[in-house]
């Protein structure tokens, strides 16, 4: 669905006619990422009817709650579902969509840009390209595109820093499942290569000079002259983690380091290790390490 904030800028895209967008019900809307992935959390948006008309982007709709039943076309074909948490649709580019609903709902909006699409599917070998049109016409499930919507949207909250890595990561993943979904393609023969010692290096360079701001996926990619996904394959067959988890891994590293040697206030290790807030380290340090920065400060 076309979502724009009260402020009537971009989120997915701006139409002139934004009568049928109910703006009250949107939070949480921004642009995120290095390639600018539209996403809006919508809540508690009355039943009606919303006309979308064409859009440059993907759109995916991930239901956050309620239970009501809905109508819905999406350019393949007309098709009805209950509107739950989970529930995924999928709205092609260029095309008119309209979504009856006949209660309440809450849902992420992500759009996701065409070009993101189509560096997935050279991820993939074949002489057709992907054929999305059943997941156009049907509603579906699929865990871990609901955790990364989820992963994007947490970007957009305005009281968590953004995390380009993060964002690049699960908009890439995405695109790269959809493309699966769609089928009629096979993957590229062959096992990708890890990193070599030079590329490993140049990319923990990157990521440790920009440790405090982020780094996006795109950037890294760049270095060893390869795509995002091929990048990813091999960062994870080098280090075992995907590249957002081992920046993490840095990020604590260097945390750690400043609660031994120094006496800075935990607020501003947060900020100086690219955390959000004083709160986001200690989620993330009591997950990592089984107890809170200041028992580690204590004990160290």
């Amino acid at each position: 669905m076309t979502v724009v904030s009260n402020k009537h800028r971009r989120v997915v895209e701006l139409r002139s006619d934004t009568s049928h967008v109910q703006t009250q019900y949107v939070e949480h809307n921004a642009l995120l990422g290095s390639q600018n992935v539209g996403v809006a959390t919508i809540l508690n948006n009355p039943a009606g009817s919303y006309p979308d008309p064409p859009l440059s982007e993907f759109n995916i709709q991930i239901g956050l709650d309620g239970n009501t039943c809905g109508k819905f076309d999406l350019g393949a074909r007309s098709f009805s579902a209950s509107v739950t948490r989970g529930l995924i649709c999928l709205a092609p580019p260029k095309t008119d969509c309209s979504y009856d609903i006949d209660g309440g709902f809450s849902l992420i909006n992500i759009g996701l840009p065409v070009p993101i699409f189509n560096e997935a599917m050279q991820a993939f070998n074949g002489a057709h390209p992907p054929d999305f049109e059943l997941l156009h016409s049907m509603p579906f499930r699929d865990p871990r595109i609901e955790a990364l919507g989820h992963t994007i949207a947490d970007n957009a909250r305005e009281d968590h820093k953004t995390d380009a890595l993060a964002v690049d990561h699960a908009a890439f993943s995405i695109a790269a499942l959809l493309v699966d979904k769609a089928g009629k393609i096979t993957r590229r023969p062959g096992t990708p290569t890890p990193l070599s010692d030079a590329e490993f290096a140049q990319a923990l360079d990157l990521m440790h000079d920009r440790i405090e701001e982020g780094v996006t996926l795109t950037d890294l990619a760049r270095l060893s002259g390869r795509d995002v996904y091929q990048f990813s394959r091999a960062f994870r067959l080098r280090a075992g983690v995907p590249p957002y988890k081992y920046l993490i891994w840095m990020r604590l590293d260097l945390v750690r380091d400043l609660l031994r040697t120094t006496d800075m206030p935990l607020v501003e290790i947060a900020y100086a290790c690219g955390f959000s807030s004083q709160a986001h380290l200690t989620t993330v340090f009591g997950k990592t390490l089984g107890l809170t920065p200041g028992k580690y400060r204590a004990g160290a």
